[in-house]
């Protein structure tokens, strides 16, 4: 009976350590892939350890049970979080799993080891009662501090550090250390001595593993300890500032300056941004040479308790209407955002949010004319108001002008009695003439250094094994179209790419398809309107194979479907793409907002170099005329707005670094778009004031090299944040901040590209006029660790520069005055127009960072931060081309039309026409290229001149097929010529066999005139009328009579072929061959005689320096050359053509 009762319970203790091995798999795969796709430093170390516990656990299988699997799977955990939270940035941004970042699967973690210990010691024999009660009260007390410190987003090391829960008490009194170290403390060195004396047989694998846990949960609150803490105690005794270590991001303001410290104006600047990058932090790197003045006495006081002036009237935000929301639209729905309004647009709407309403208000709408072709600047051309009684959302509307609307920049205020405002803007831009194709650019490797052809195709669709590619197929080549596609409808369309190359698609600078499948439907779905949209493609080919397209699906289709032509166009700024400083930024831009609203959707969170940063060039990027997509824009403020903490603050592992990325943004964003008095920002600058040190200085409280580093990047945003809200509220608490932190900036010693980079905007922009003096001698200096190629180094020891530390210096040499046609301002534009990649990103090179986030950031922020244009080295063009050439794949669809009439019998020479054509065709297809798809048809060849059916006597001897040569001669040796000429007739044929197979070419060779009563001009009308891609050549073999011919002429030139006239075998053999002939190969040749490029004849031209080239075109059995100077900025053409029955190649 005992051991029937013992049966259960011992399947019962099986079946609970088979579910916890099985979560705690799951758990673990979880994590690696989580870990991964957050871009954690450290995915490949757990991975790597994930990936080999499974692989031994899948080798032992048979030699453990649930029991063990449960233990060894609890152990593992446990000892990756131990291992990783001492590794840099493990207690951050290291493993995540269940949806969780790192800080809240450690702690966890550790609350489930508490719990353990809670159990440990109440199994513990002779402990009282009244003891284990309070064991257990401890260990509720310190899970119940770690859980609400997970809902109030502490991070781990914070736990430890004071800012648990019930923060009054001292930190070794609060809950985490209180259960981490003493509770779990505690329970292993009881659990050690007591319980090994009373372990015996098999209860050794449990005490065992308890044991291990136990001290492993010990070690993860060990690197918690040992970490600083990252939040400041207040303006009080100055907390030690974390070490400045190498590289990083951020920027002290962006757009128009703000007043700088000492009261007086500085001279304008261009709009320049001062922005960061999201990146994964690795190992440090060692301090590069400090450069810039050294440090000299700080004010160890600037800092006071009370400032002087009049007291505050912005302590508490002011009641009233806020607005914390608007934007512009194309429709009064508000389904999406815009900037650019399309000139065909019958109206622009406003939607705005008003909150704060507690008694009858009102909410005014101006519509003003900023920078608009025959309107004064600031001209108001409409205003409304609204009446509201209650939080609520409204629209306001300006309906297109009687003459249409005019080209320019719009303004629209929204306003509230209260005195909140908010501004939306947005452009109308002159309406392009619209040209049909789209431009093609061909690049010899994988950056936009090398363009080697442009010029137009129909669609987005290519095959990798035809011109233009076939030249280029030994090297990494990419291929970019650009153009505009306007839907015939308006709707939803998804976007799909098709092909082996690793593709990208944008459509309105939003990046839609990254990779061909990587994106969801949902992702690469969008909803257009009937008007052009911007539209750009590449394809980056390493292994040319098979077919490149792009498809889509629009409102009421099932089935994707090539882009019609009709529906694609470009513009003549399109067609004279030029690589530019402002073409690289744009592209880079595109990039930047798509990748950063990719980041936001899916990690839902406010990171401060993904929304503070990109806002803030965004908004100098609009100030600057360049293509902002309103939509990803717009969403990014919002969330930066929606992410604030009641109390003010941001929490992204380091609330100080946060809050002023945050500030900083948003300052940017109201300084170009003339919002006062923000209250998102003035009450992040409040959270802020009493985190200063006495000298001014801000200490970073999340290092994260390169992109968070020193102390002077989180001064510097403190400095803009806090100077441009002095000015607006008169509050002398924030104008001390300002001054002091621009002093403390003033004397701190730089040791990193960013620091300098950082303290030459922040004194330029910030600093009064002596501090401006130092901030253009400081340029000056940074000027000489320029490298020779242009760029800058994170560090002195890095191995080279990066678009990183080149962007960060670009900015400052922009901020401190320095020329932009000066020097070493041009050789940084070049050195980042040089790096691009296809898609619009900076590689990551040389650099302590762990994604390309920071260093397309930089770049393309800080390009699209000034007017200059820099332009790469001018080219000129040569482009060779013939009417003769066929296009597409069709090219290589061929059918053979031939006459075996009776008239074929008679006499030709020696032999007979038929003999004749027999032996010229053999030598023919012998000539023909292996990849064309060739059939066979005759006529005149079953039924003689007398059958009632011989006008029908037509038939498809070989189908159309890869050439096989013998089949096509084999099908020929039986044919006997003997009865009536359907010429017509089978042409008609021909072009319905052609027709399954999208289209190609016929060469129909006959000897005589239509016999049947066929009328060419009606067929070439049914051929046209059926849409099919069809081009007629025929080979008048011994025809007499002008007439005849000139109606076989009309007949094939009405399909866009040509006749040819062939009065003996000679003769009609090089009618064939031109006939047949579709392909021009060329070859230049610079001055040296170096081959510098090759291709075949087409709509694309060469890209070549300006200088002297020979031209070699090969055309069919003819050899043709030119001699061609290069001008820059110049197209050359060559045409081949043909003259007689030879082949010519003329300048056009």
């Amino acid at each position: 009976m005992t051991g029937g009762r013992e049966e259960p319970a011992a399947r019962l203790v099986v079946l609970r350590n088979a579910v916890v091995a099985v979560l705690l798999y799951a758990l673990l795969a979880d994590a690696a892939v989580e870990t991964a796709l957050r871009g954690s430093p450290l995915r490949w170390p757990v991975a790597v350890v994930v990936v080999g516990y499974f692989a031994l656990t899948a080798v032992l299988w048979r030699w453990t049970g649930w029991s063990l699997r449960a233990a060894l799977s609890t152990t593992v955990t446990l000892a990756l979080l131990a291992a990783t939270a001492w590794l840099p940035q493990g207690l951050d941004r290291g493993v995540a799993a269940a949806g969780q970042p790192t800080p809240v699967v450690l702690a966890g973690a550790t609350a489930l080891v508490v719990i353990l210990a809670g159990v440990v010691w109440a199994r513990l024999p002779h402990i009282p009662m009244p003891v284990k009660v309070v064991v257990g009260g401890v260990a509720a007390y310190a899970v119940a501090a770690m859980v609400l410190a997970v809902v109030g987003r502490t991070s781990y090391a914070d736990l430890f550090h004071g800012h648990g829960f019930w923060q009054r008490l001292p930190f070794w009194l609060q809950g985490p250390v209180v259960g981490g170290v003493g509770l779990i403390g505690a329970a292993l060195l009881a659990h050690l001595v007591v319980g090994a004396r009373r372990i015996h047989g098999p209860q050794w694998r449990v005490w065992t593993g308890q044991a291990l846990a136990l001290g492993l949960a010990l070690v993860i609150v060990g690197a918690g300890l040992r970490a600083p803490a990252q939040v400041p105690s207040g303006r009080g005794p100055a907390p030690v500032a974390a070490p400045q270590t190498p590289g990083s991001t951020g920027g002290p303001s962006s757009g128009p300056p703000a007043p700088p410290a000492g009261g007086e104006q500085p001279p304008p600047t261009p709009a320049s941004p001062s922005t960061g990058a999201e990146s994964t932090p690795p190992p440090s790197a060692a301090p590069a040479p400090s450069t810039g003045a050294a440090p000299s006495a700080v004010p160890q006081a600037c800092l006071t308790a009370t400032p002087s002036g009049p007291p505050s009237a912005q302590t508490t935000p002011a009641p009233g209407v806020r607005i914390p929301r608007a934007f512009v639209a194309l429709d009064a729905a508000g389904i999406r955002p815009v900037y650019a309004v399309p000139a065909s647009a019958p109206a622009v709407h406003v939607l705005w949010k008003v909150e704060g309403v507690s008694a009858r208000s009102e909410v005014q709408v101006k519509w003003i004319a900023l920078k608009v072709e025959g309107v004064a600047p600031g001209t108001v051309l409409s205003t409304s108001s609204a009446a509201v009684d209650r939080d609520a959302e409204g629209s306001a509307s300006l309906a297109r002008p009687a003459g249409g609307w005019k080209a320019g920049r719009y303004r629209v205020e929204i306003a509230a009695r209260s005195g909140a405002t908010r501004v939306a803007e947005f452009v109308i831009a002159a309406p392009a003439a619209v040209q049909p194709g789209v431009v093609m650019r061909l690049f010899a490797d994988h950056t936009y250094n090398t363009m080697r052809k442009t010029g137009l195709a129909r669609t987005f669709a290519l095959e990798w094994s035809s011109p233009p590619v076939t030249p280029l197929v030994e090297n990494n080549f990419w291929i970019e179209w650009e153009g505009l596609l306007t839907p015939p409808a308006p709707g939803a369309y998804e976007f799909l790419f098709l092909g082996d190359a690793v593709s990208f698609v944008y459509v309105d600078g939003r990046l839609i398809l990254p990779h061909p499948m990587q994106a969801s439907a949902e992702e690469r779905t969008l909803t257009l309107d009937a008007s052009p949209h911007t539209i750009r493609l590449g394809a980056v080919v390493k292994v040319p194979r098979g077919r490149t397209s792009l498809m889509w699906k629009g409102p009421g289709h099932r089935d994707y479907a090539p882009i019609d032509s009709r529906y694609l166009g470009h513009t003549a700024a399109q067609r004279a793409w030029k690589r530019t400083s402002r073409q690289a930024a744009q592209a880079g831009l595109e990039w930047l907002q798509s990748q950063s609203v990719a980041w936001q959707r899916t990690q839902g969170c406010f990171g401060c170099h993904v929304q503070g940063q990109v806002i803030r060039g965004l908004a100098v990027a609009r100030a600057n005329d360049y293509i902002v997509n309103e939509d990803a824009y717009q969403q990014l403020i919002q969330l930066t707005r929606d992410r604030q903490n009641p109390d003010g603050s941001y929490h992204n592992e380091g609330q100080v670094t946060a809050t002023l990325f945050a500030a900083a943004g948003l300052t940017a964003v109201d300084e170009l778009t003339n919002v006062h008095e923000d209250d998102t920002v003035l009450k992040a600058l409040r959270w802020l004031l009493p985190r200063q040190r006495p000298d001014g200085e801000f200490p970073i409280d999340n290092v994260r090299p390169p992109i968070n580093q020193g102390s002077i990047l989180t001064t510097a945003n403190s400095a803009a944040a806090f100077s441009r809200a002095a000015a607006e509220t008169g509050d002398p608490q924030f104008r001390q901040a300002a001054d002091c932190a621009v002093t403390w900036i003033a004397s701190a010693a730089t040791q990193t590209t960013q620091d300098t980079a950082f303290k030459i905007m922040a004194l330029a922009r910030l600093g009064n006029p002596e501090q401006r003096r130092t901030a253009a001698a400081l340029a000056q200096e940074f000027v000489r660790e320029q490298a020779p190629d242009g760029g800058w180094k994170e560090v002195g020891t890095q191995s080279g520069p990066n678009a990183f530390a080149t962007g960060q210096a670009l900015c400052a040499l922009r901020d401190a005055g320095m020329d932009a046609g000066s020097p070493p301002f041009q050789k940084a534009v070049r050195f980042l127009l040089a790096h691009q990649k296809p898609i619009g990103d900076w590689p990551r090179v040389n650099t302590a960072g762990a994604t390309d986030f920071a260093h397309t950031m930089w770049a393309a922020i800080c390009l699209a931060g000034g007017q200059e244009q820099v332009t790469a080295a001018p080219m000129g063009r040569i482009q060779v081309t013939s009417a003769l050439r066929r296009v597409g794949s069709v090219r290589r669809n061929l059918e053979i039309v031939l006459d075996v009439s009776g008239s074929m019998n008679a006499r030709l020479g020696t032999g007979t026409r038929w003999q004749t054509a027999l032996a010229v065709l053999q030598s023919v297809v012998a000539r023909l290229p292996d990849d064309f798809n060739v059939g066979l048809r005759v006529y005149g060849h079953r039924l003689p001149s007398t059958s009632p059916q011989t006008c029908r006597d037509t038939e498809l001897l070989v189908p159309i097929v890869k050439l096989d040569r013998n089949r096509f001669l084999s099908a020929l040796a039986y044919l006997r010529p003997r009865g009536e000429t359907p010429l017509v007739y089978s042409a008609l044929q021909a072009a319905a066999d052609l027709k399954p197979l999208g289209g190609g070419f016929v060469v129909l060779i006959t000897d005589g005139e239509e016999s049947c009563k066929g009328d060419p001009v009606k067929a070439a009308a049914q051929m046209r009328a059926a849409g099919l891609d069809v081009t007629l050549n025929i080979v008048g073999f011994t025809l007499q009579g002008q007439q005849v011919e000139r109606q076989l002429a009309t007949f094939a030139q009405a399909t866009g072929g040509r006749y040819y006239s062939a009065q003996s075998g000679s003769a009609l053999a090089r009618a064939l061959l031109i006939a047949t002939t579709d392909r021009f190969p060329y070859k230049i040749f610079d001055a040296s005689g170096r081959l510098v490029s090759q291709g075949d004849a087409g709509d694309l031209a060469d890209e070549l320096a300006p200088g002297r080239y020979k031209v070699v075109v090969r055309a069919a059995d003819e050899v043709l050359t030119a001699v061609v100077m290069v001008v820059a900025d110049r197209t050359a053409v060559l045409a081949v053509s043909l003259q007689g029955d030879r082949f010519a190649l003329t300048p056009r």
